[in-house]
């Protein structure tokens, strides 16, 4: 890892550590309709059912998006290169009851061709602009994702 890298963990180990207590997660449409949770419900309109499905959650956080789709039946493997995040997602999955269909592992998101399956969805919330270089990301993700997959 180069020294901007290490920096970026740090900075986000540090905001993870500071920002989060365990939660129930709601998997009920919010009922705000601008902002931001105006785009939360136009993303899981446009995912559908994720029921049995495989779904790789980049940038993961403090793991609320991964939770919410375990919740409506997704295995979800996500990572993160924050620890902390790693750790909160975890304790996030396990608050919720949904331990065993997440799995978070702390890693790049340009090391992600090394987990051995495929998904059939990628997901990542405002976390593009933190890949780069993105045409060299496009090549790791692009043999992940399952025929058919988003």
């Amino acid at each position: 890892m180069n020294n901007n890298q290490n920096k970026s963990v740090e900075f986000w180990d540090k905001t993870f550590k500071d920002n989060f207590t365990p939660y129930k997660v709601s998997i009920e449409k919010n009922k705000a309709t601008k902002g931001l949770y105006s785009w939360y419900n136009k993303f899981y309109s446009l995912i559908g059912n994720v029921n049995g499905k495989n779904i790789l959650d980049i940038g993961c956080g403090n793991g609320d998006t991964s939770v919410k789709l375990a919740l409506l039946g997704a295995k979800v493997t996500a990572i993160d290169t924050s620890n902390t995040a790693i750790q909160n997602t975890y304790e996030l999955a396990k608050y919720n009851d949904v331990i065993s269909s997440v799995e978070a592992i702390q890693m790049n998101a340009m090391e992600i061709n090394t987990i051995p399956q495929s998904f059939d969805l990628v997901t990542g919330s405002f976390i593009l602009h933190h890949i780069e270089p993105f045409n060299k990301f496009v090549e790791v993700l692009t043999p992940i994702i399952c025929e058919g997959g988003r």
